[in-house]
């Protein structure tokens, strides 16, 4: 007897087997859009730390160290605030590469942030400059500046000199899945000729 197409029996086995493949193609597809989600996420979070990171460090490693004829002190900090005079280039001073006053501060609990104004090298003629603020990170859970001594991690800077290290650490949220060290960065210790 000569067959004319498949039985039921074959469409059965055929339907269970492309079933089977459907489900592993949808699945391999889930897997690699939440795999893209979180790449994106993660890539996203590195890019607002990352230059936060990197501008953090060029300024506190450019702290002016305080002048012979000076009488307040090359930095003042506490655990959440930090006040300095440092070389930065930032185009929107509109000076280039200059000496800006900086503060930088925890602000609200949730985010760092920097305020920048071009120094002065003598006294104001007309109104100062304005003062630029700038957030560097937000969506923190907290954060702190410690100065090393050469001895031991202090909360609060006041002395003349400027410390050895001075760290900045970054608290997230529990749930958040940004990570970053601390950042530990070492200021200008003598004034350049």
């Amino acid at each position: 007897m000569k067959r004319n197409g498949f039985t039921l029996l074959e469409m059965l086995v055929v339907l269970a087997v492309f079933g089977l493949l459907m489900l592993t193609v949808t699945e391999g597809m889930r897997f690699a859009g939440r795999a893209s989600e979180i790449a994106g996420q993660s890539l996203a979070w590195t890019e607002q730390i990352e230059p936060a990171d990197r501008s953090l460090r060029a300024m506190l490693e450019q702290i002016r160290p305080q002048g012979a004829l000076e009488t307040n002190p090359a930095l003042v900090g506490s655990a959440d605030t930090m006040s300095f005079q440092a070389e930065i280039s930032d185009p929107s001073l509109e000076l280039g590469h200059a000496q800006a006053n900086v503060e930088l501060a925890f602000e609200g609990g949730d985010r760092l942030a920097a305020r920048t104004q071009p120094a002065p090298h003598a006294t104001w003629i007309g109104p100062p400059a304005p003062v630029r603020s700038t957030v560097l990170v937000d969506r923190l859970a907290g954060g702190s500046f410690a100065y090393w001594d050469g001895a031991h991690w202090l909360d609060r800077w006041d002395q003349d000199g400027l410390p050895r290290l001075i760290r900045v650490r970054l608290e997230f949220p529990p749930n958040d899945p940004r990570h970053w060290p601390d950042i530990i960065a070492s200021p200008m210790r003598e004034t350049l000729p």
